[in-house]
């Protein structure tokens, strides 16, 4: 049972370090909701759809990479982890250059008049920063010591939430408050990360890396590259094709504004996949593939019963979050995109396994296919029912993706069991159903629901202690 409660603090943990901004933003929305407009939101939205889709280049998946080292050579990784810095820190200096080329191609005219601002922000954080915060979390993470990230977390997000209401509410920067707020929260992080973990574990870089080293990094790690796209254009096309079908920024900013909720459960499941990965990865070293099930499907049950209780009160939340009228009727979008992160943890069990066996070209054929599917129809259903209908089609292509690796014979080599994947694709349908109307109910009604999932949850809880304790 110990192993349990220490996999719900370290998932709680990890998940929160790369994405501070995005979750401390909801506790500012009471605050600077009533000095931004849809407008501000399109802005934002297109902005970050754009960068989203080249984000990965500034990595070239070399994260794999990194865990992998870890795991293969406890005594030597750090090697490995010293050269793979220096290598991204000169490649960081060309993709810094490429996103700035992006931002004044991309720019909605509305932030024309912000162009260098918003491209030294933009260009600081690939170059400098973004290096620093991928390489120093992992060396806590994967020895399960979440404290020192603890710290991080804390102060960038207080830092970030004192940023945006001080920027937006204060001064009224609009947009430019979130691109400035970013900017001091990541360079607050790397700084940190670069006290705590480079400087006292002396993992420096070192420039007079062998290529050999590299060019074996990269066999492994470009592989995963198309995975990563195809996962964040499936992510973040819905907004790129709103802007290339010309759909006015004021639309594209009420369906960011759902986006923006979804990330935050977005956020959380990452957390689940960064807390699982350690644990699962263990079991594949003894052979107990049957605990990495178990624990999948632990996962995805709770995961689930916990978007669906959020979702069911999201009228509310976003009543009593958004200060404003024009912004605060888009929870039905934002319902539909956050069940459909509920695929999430059944994916994990899929992509742990593959990067795992160092089969990554494998994870780029499904995440590819939901990629496809979503771009698909969007181009074809967007220009005929309006921008609402992104939020099905994201939906649609998120349980694709979630679902289909299970059947593939390059997982199946590795693992025989039945995930019983059919199930799942049909609950997280019936569940996203059920809530996107029953969030209309009286709050009395709610309240019912919301007692029966609970009781659900302890009488589940009860029912498998047992195997949980096995987890240890």
């Amino acid at each position: 049972m110990r192993g349990f409660r220490r996999l719900l603090f370290n998932t709680s943990i990890y998940g929160l370090a790369p994405f501070v901004p995005k979750i401390a933003s909801v506790f500012t929305l009471p605050f600077i909701t009533p000095f931004l407009t849809s407008t501000d939101y399109g802005i934002i939205g297109v902005l970050d759809g754009y960068l989203a889709l080249v984000t990965v280049l500034g990595s070239l998946g070399l994260r794999v990479v990194l865990v992998n080292s870890f795991y293969r050579s406890r005594v030597r990784y750090k090697v490995v982890w010293r050269q793979l810095y220096a290598f991204l820190t000169i490649w960081g200096l060309i993709y810094g250059l490429f996103v700035g080329i992006l931002i004044w191609m991309i720019l909605p005219i509305e932030a024309k008049e912000n162009t260098w601002s918003i491209i030294f922000a933009k260009v600081v954080a690939a170059t400098i920063f973004n290096p620093i915060i991928l390489i120093s979390p992992l060396y806590y993470q994967l020895n399960q010591k979440p404290k020192p990230i603890f710290f991080v977390i804390v102060i960038s997000g207080f830092l970030s939430i004192g940023c945006n209401i001080l920027f937006i509410s204060h001064f009224g920067w609009g947009y430019m408050g979130w691109i400035y707020s970013i900017l001091l929260t990541s360079f607050t992080s790397a700084t940190l990360y670069i006290l705590l973990v480079l400087v006292p574990q002396r993992i420096t870089p070192i420039f007079n890396f062998k290529w050999t080293r590299i060019r074996t990094s990269l066999r492994v790690s470009l592989p995963a590259i198309p995975h990563f796209y195809s996962g964040i254009l499936l992510k973040n096309s819905d907004k790129v094709v709103l802007n290339e079908l010309n759909i006015s920024s004021k639309s594209i900013g009420l369906y960011s504004l759902a986006a923006n909720f979804e990330n935050n459960f977005a956020s959380l499941a990452t957390a689940i996949g960064t807390g699982l990965g350690p644990q699962i990865r263990e079991y594949y070293k003894l052979g107990r593939d049957d605990l990495a099930r178990k624990l999948i499907f632990i996962s995805t049950a709770g995961f689930l019963l916990f978007c669906f209780i959020c979702c069911l009160w999201l009228k509310e939340i976003f009543i009593f979050l958004i200060k404003n009228d024009e912004l605060n009727q888009v929870y039905p979008l934002a319902i539909i995109l956050i069940m459909g992160q509920v695929y999430r943890p059944m994916y994990y069990g899929f992509s742990i396994r593959i990067s795992y066996e160092e089969r990554t070209n494998e994870l780029w054929k499904v995440t590819l296919v939901g990629a496809v599917v979503n771009l698909f129809l969007n181009l074809t259903l967007i220009p005929t029912y309006g921008f609402q209908i992104a939020a099905i089609t994201t939906f649609t292509s998120y349980i694709i993706m979630g679902l289909i690796g299970y059947y593939k014979k390059s997982f199946r080599s590795y693992d025989s069991q039945n995930y019983f994947q059919e199930v799942w694709s049909l609950v997280f349908i019936f569940a996203t159903v059920i809530v996107y109307y029953a969030v209309h109910l009286d709050i009395y009604y709610k309240t019912l629901i919301t007692i029966l999932v609970f009781s659900i949850v302890i009488v589940g809880f009860n029912r498998f202690k047992n195997e949980i304790a096995k987890f240890d």
